[in-house]
């Protein structure tokens, strides 16, 4: 694998911004909205608690699609040095993203249409595959390729 120490720092980022991402149920303290945990994700989520997964009653930090995402990226980014260079280099990750994103704009948009209504699990579910679809874009710069000219 190349840029092995990237990897790992990369690694330890997005384990840490999943289990932040809990809040604070998983910690078993009430809902804090001035919490740490709630106030650093507050730029980036809309942390409606309806659209949230809930610990023991308490709102994670992020709603269930922002978690999909970050969780997402994290099964990806563990996947990668089992992965073959092979496997990224054939075009289908472009494809792939742009699918995930398509999936989650629709679901977005059919939501506030009223077309259908999204459940959590749906949204984590999309999410997921656009974390995914996001380190798949990226990996093929942490696969070390063999030269056959060598």
């Amino acid at each position: 694998m190349q840029y092995r120490a990237l990897y790992f720092t990369v690694l330890g980022g997005l384990i840490f911004l999943v289990a932040a991402s809990l809040g604070n149920g998983i910690a078993d303290r009430p809902l804090d909205y001035s919490d740490w945990t709630y106030r650093a994700f507050r730029g980036v989520c809309h942390q409606l608690p309806e659209r949230s997964f809930h610990i023991d009653g308490v709102p994670m930090a992020v709603n269930a699609r922002c978690f999909g995402i970050f969780s997402g990226l994290l099964a990806g980014w563990l996947l990668i040095p089992a992965a073959s260079a092979r496997l990224f280099r054939q075009g289908w990750p472009g494809i792939l993203l742009g699918c995930a994103v398509a999936v989650n704009v629709m679901d977005f948009s059919a939501g506030n249409l009223w077309v259908w209504n999204s459940s959590n699990f749906s949204r984590f579910f999309f999410g997921a595959f656009l974390g995914v679809g996001v380190v798949c874009m990226l990996a093929d710069r942490f696969i070390k390729t063999t030269n056959k000219t060598d």
